[in-house]
């Protein structure tokens, strides 16, 4: 038995994985046009790069910095769209050879898209979006 790799990486070195999240049935089509608005037109430009911290080896006693660059993980910015009656979606589309876009989507990306939009609910899935 072969094991299946996640995300499913095309022949150009490239992935795109769908994120699912609840969302307020109460807020539709609207709602998501204007969290997709907010994720493109705000937080990206804000977010262009990322300096983060973070502890390794016995006890964290290794401190290491880094400065992480969204486009070193991403090929292109993220799609959002609704799905009726109560599902946002978001698609990253991410390159093969870049490590931190899974720590882009659960540090970054989610939790700051929850934080802003309290209509958004849980992440259902994540998922090949190919």
């Amino acid at each position: 038995m072969t094991s299946q790799q996640f995300p499913k990486v095309d022949s150009g070195g490239k992935f795109d994985v769908k994120i699912g999240f609840a969302l307020d049935p109460n807020c539709g089509f609207e709602c998501a046009k204007e969290i997709g608005k907010w994720l493109i037109d705000q937080w990206l430009p804000a977010n262009q790069s990322w300096r983060r911290k973070w502890a390794s080896g016995p006890n964290g006693s290794v401190v290491i910095e880094e400065t992480i660059l969204f486009s070193d993980s991403f090929y292109q910015d993220p799609e959002v769209s609704y799905q009726a009656p109560d599902c946002l979606i978001i698609v990253l589309h991410g390159k093969a050879r870049s490590a931190p876009w899974r720590d882009w989507m659960v540090s970054r990306i989610v939790p700051e898209l929850q934080a802003q939009f309290p209509q958004l609910g849980d992440r259902l899935f994540v998922e090949d979006a190919k």
